[in-house]
């Protein structure tokens, strides 16, 4: 989920709730009501959207196991890796490391959280 997305998106859902109360008879009429599901439908395909990593995020995640009956061990060692990635450097994951030092660290190592934590796809190519 891309927040400055979610954002925009709620304020042209807004924007639509605005126009439909500026309506004189108080029916805003299909096309605002067209306008507002849109935006709450885009609003939804956004909110649920899993990031897309590259491969070489998934060659890392596939070290560990994340899978549910593994409980929080793993992804809590999975997050440790990436903090330490991001703070410190020197990882044993040298290929995701120079791919997170040249790809803007923080926006990066927050997006390896979001996808640890709530799953992701994997960009190919």
């Amino acid at each position: 989920m891309i927040k400055e997305k979610v954002i925009g998106i709620s304020n042209r859902l807004n924007s639509i709730v605005d126009e439909a109360n500026r309506h004189p008879n108080g029916n805003p009429g299909h096309i605002t009501w067209s306008k507002a599901v849109y935006a709450i439908e885009c609003l939804s395909k956004e909110v649920n959207s899993k990031p897309v990593m590259p491969e070489v995020f998934d060659d890392f995640a596939k070290k560990f196991d994340l899978t549910i009956q593994q409980g929080e061990q793993s992804l809590d060692e999975a997050l440790n890796e990436i903090y330490m990635m991001y703070m410190h450097g020197g990882s044993k994951f040298n290929d995701l490391e120079d791919y997170m030092r040249s790809h803007g660290d923080e926006e990066f190592y927050t997006k390896c959280v979001d996808a640890l934590v709530n799953g992701y796809e994997v960009e190919h190519g």
